[in-house]
């Protein structure tokens, strides 16, 4: 069992940025991951940590890892016929479905192993085997500790630093590594630190502002007045008091007293001036936009509608373009790794994400049984239920038949009694002769 892997990472990692020292080419994971890091145009300090300060992309990375890690996740074995079959009780079946490791559900793992894609750019877990080579556990492994090198081989070589600086060496058959966009076939990159690291940084930008500004009783600031000249002593002095009496939320709207002359101008620049709320609303849309997901499901529903055609669209299309590749990343690497040249897969069952809306699960159900492409088992199977016996038929609706047929008295499972009524009604029915 890997429990030596399954730590946080030194705080060195976490602090490591292109303006500290620990950084180098050496390290090359590390050094490319907070290479684009570092303070933006904002003035605020963009890592993947800082960023889920912002709420748009906590809600972003919330919401996909909170669908994948929810999303049922079943092993299945090829028979001759080409029929999959699942096999709930295997090994691999118990690690991926419910525990991969003593240490955590399948949901939980899941949903970390997709927040180190969406946030590092990269996903680990250590795959460890009994003496027989057989896969007993998967600890996951944060991005942050683990550096990749081609070897002259052409396989892959994971170096994962432990707690103690010391380094251990994985071969890439024991290392589940799922990718998210690359340029180098090695690696992923962060959308966080590579794409988005602007966008981020002015989004919490807006927010120490709102947070500055309120703590401050929504005044923007002042200027004091005096008839006489003073010494910057005096001014220093004048401005810590009216600051300690005037400044903070505890301190609004309290009554001033002004002597000699003093006189306090407010700052006339609002909030609405420096369109500080449409800054935060554009920056809402722009990071959903860098997680393709839709606002509406992040809770920002300005300027539209929360129900209707074109939320439900939106919706189908964040799960068919940004859950389901994602689970296929998942699905390609866990049968590499875990099932290499074997009958055994791992699939997640894309139905569960038509769970919630069973008029449209109706609709698809009853269209394939009454047309014949789909099966009364193969039905109850993708509603978890039980085989019936002769469930494995299929039907075929024939209700519709062509005009010369009916004309003719050949009609498939119809009478001649039947066709003869047909034609004396149709007529009536048409305005016309059938013939």
């Amino acid at each position: 069992m890997h429990w030596k892997f399954w730590a946080s990472p030194s705080a060195d990692i976490l602090a490591s940025s292109p303006e500290n020292p620990s950084t180098s080419l050496s390290n090359p994971a590390q050094w490319l991951i907070d290479l684009f890091g570092g303070t933006t145009d904002s003035g605020v300090t963009v890592t993947a940590q800082s960023a889920m300060r912002s709420s748009a992309v906590y809600a972003c990375v919330t919401l996909i890892a909170k669908t994948i890690g929810s999303l049922p996740l079943k092993v299945y074995r090829t028979k001759a016929n080409g029929e999959a079959l699942e096999v709930p009780d295997t090994l691999p079946y118990y690690l991926l479905h419910d525990e991969p490791n003593p240490a955590m559900t399948s949901c939980v793992w899941r949903e970390f192993l997709t927040s180190s894609i969406l946030l590092h750019g990269n996903a680990y877990a250590a795959i460890g085997r009994n003496q027989a080579n057989q896969v007993m556990d998967l600890f996951p492994v944060h991005p942050g500790t683990v550096t990749v090198t081609r070897l002259a081989n052409g396989r892959n070589e994971y170096s994962v630093k432990l707690q103690d600086g010391s380094s251990e060496r994985i071969d890439q058959s024991d290392m589940v590594h799922i990718p998210g966009l690359g340029f180098d076939g090695l690696r992923g990159y962060s959308v966080i630190t590579w794409a988005a690291r602007q966008a981020v940084g002015l989004s919490l930008a807006t927010e120490q502002h709102g947070s500055k500004l309120f703590s401050n009783g929504a005044r923007l600031g002042v200027v004091l007045k005096h008839p006489k000249n003073l010494s910057k002593e005096a001014q220093s002095r004048l401005k810590q008091q009216f600051d300690q009496q005037q400044s903070g939320l505890s301190n609004a709207f309290r009554t001033m007293v002004l002597e000699e002359g003093l006189d306090v101008t407010n700052i006339s620049m609002t909030s609405e001036d420096a369109q500080f709320l449409e800054t935060r609303r554009f920056q809402v849309e722009d990071v959903a936009r860098f997680f393709g997901v839709p606002p509406h499901m992040i809770g920002h529903t300005d300027k539209q509608s929360s129900w209707g055609t074109g939320i439900e669209q939106q919706t189908l299309g964040f799960l068919i373009f940004t859950i389901v590749p994602w689970l296929t990343r998942f699905e390609q690497e866990f049968n590499r790794k875990l099932f290499p040249r074997s009958p055994f897969y791992a699939q997640f069952k894309h139905q569960g994400l038509m769970r919630g809306d069973s008029a449209a699960r109706s609709t698809y159900y009853s269209s394939g049984h009454q047309n014949g492409w789909l099966t009364t088992n193969e039905i109850r199977k993708m509603e978890d239920l039980p085989m019936v016996p002769g469930g494995d038929t299929l039907f075929v609706q024939t209700n519709l038949a062509p005009v010369q047929q009916i004309a003719a008295g050949t009609v498939p499972g119809k009478s001649k009694a039947e066709l003869d009524d047909w034609e004396t009604v149709a007529p009536k029915l048409t305005g016309s002769t059938v013939c």
